[in-house]
């Protein structure tokens, strides 16, 4: 009489961590189910998740099978598994015997699939648009070659690829392949080059969004795409070229100097060369903020020049006017000056040139509260 036999132990690692459970009492033969793998020596079940972990779950090492080389010849007859993964790099294995009764459980086809790039050395299949991202993922890192660099010289075999990713701080890295893949560019790479809508780094590294051009972030490793704000004190306009930034993530649209190598490529790059009618020009040249932020409380321009509080001790001049604005998120109104230089209609600006009636003017005429908020215990007037 055969005596039943335990259960294996059955080993799940589809979290990255072995769960065993106890032993239980079964029937003479196998006891794993069929969504599990059996070591070959009998003694445990392992989900798929446990097979080719890179970890020896079976005592007998029937778990693990060596990643597929291509420097390798292998028999007509030899089995390549394909394993699907969620970590970067799908795995492509040589079934051993032990392994084969298993293949529809463990595999997800033989080789890469159409949209993935394939390791030089086999041994894994890499999502395209992980291609060419900053990461290595290919045991033999062929999916990040070198970037390109503008003044290299390259062999006329060679193949430039626009990653896909476009993530976090990565913009568009141009990458080197080597001739022995050029077959595989079509499906992993956004054409060769920069495209129209985007500026082409000064290295040839990176493409970027050419709204971001001059908008006061650093993409290009190089720095590239950020230049030399204007500034009146120092620079002539008719002595630059100037690219307003299209941009307002910032709340400001910026005003960069063209280097003479980017003077071609000034429409592309920029909207325009100036602030628009709807914006304020800071004093210095530098920045454009909309007019809705004049006077708001909150300083946009560098100098300060937004914000020109209004003062009763100084004695201004018939060129100049008071502008009140009421801000609803400070629960005051501000007074600033309103220099004829600003523009001939006051309302682009103002809401009236003083306190209203039911409004306590304070800090020497530069703000205005409620009537209600004077002597309550809390101090408005700075």
């Amino acid at each position: 009489m055969v005596k039943p036999r335990p259960k294996p132990t059955t080993i799940d690692v589809s979290e990255g961590v072995a769960e065993h459970t106890m032993p239980l009492a079964s029937d003479e033969g196998s006891s794993c189910t069929a969504n599990e793998f059996e070591c070959a020596d009998g003694s445990r079940c392992l989900t798929k998740y446990a097979v080719f972990s890179g970890q020896q779950d079976c005592p007998d090492g029937s778990d693990e099978s060596a990643r597929r080389d291509f420097n390798v010849t292998y028999a007509a007859n030899v089995t390549f598994c394909r394993v699907q993964t969620w970590r970067g790099l799908n795995p492509v294995y040589v079934l051993s015997p032990a392994l084969m009764p298993y293949r529809d459980l463990l595999c997800d086809g033989s080789s890469c699939k159409s949209n993935e790039f394939a390791c030089t050395d086999g041994s894994g299949c890499v999502p395209s648009d992980l291609v060419c991202d900053k990461w290595e993922h290919c045991n033999d890192n062929s999916d990040e070659p070198p970037l390109r660099k503008h003044n290299a010289n390259y062999d006329a075999n060679s193949t430039f690829c626009r990653g896909r990713y476009e993530g976090g701080e990565i913009r568009g890295r141009i990458c080197v392949f080597p001739p022995t893949v050029v077959s595989q560019m079509e499906n992993v790479c956004t054409g060769s080059l920069c495209t129209l809508e985007e500026y082409s780094c000064a290295d040839g590294s990176h493409c970027i969004s050419k709204d971001r051009f001059c908008n006061g972030l650093t993409d290009c490793p190089d720095g590239s795409d950020e230049h030399t704000l204007y500034d009146n004190s120092i620079h002539r306009r008719d002595n630059v070229t100037l690219c307003r930034s299209s941009d307002f993530s910032h709340g400001v649209y910026r005003l960069c100097i063209l280097p003479a190598r980017l003077i071609p490529y000034q429409q592309t790059l920029c909207d325009g060369s100036s602030c628009k009618m709807n914006e304020f020009s800071c004093s210095s040249g530098s920045r454009c903020i909309p007019k809705t932020r004049f006077c708001d409380n909150y300083k946009d321009c560098i100098d300060g020049s937004d914000e020109p509080y209004w003062n009763n001790g100084i004695n201004y001049n018939s060129t100049v006017t008071s502008c009140r604005r009421y801000n609803s998120g400070y629960g005051f109104a501000r007074v600033c000056v309103l220099t004829s230089a600003l523009g001939s209609d006051m309302n682009e600006y103002c809401e009236g040139s003083s306190c209203t009636i039911d409004e306590v003017s304070c800090d020497r005429g530069s703000r205005c509260i409620p009537v209600k908020k004077f002597c309550n215990g809390v101090k408005d007037c700075s």
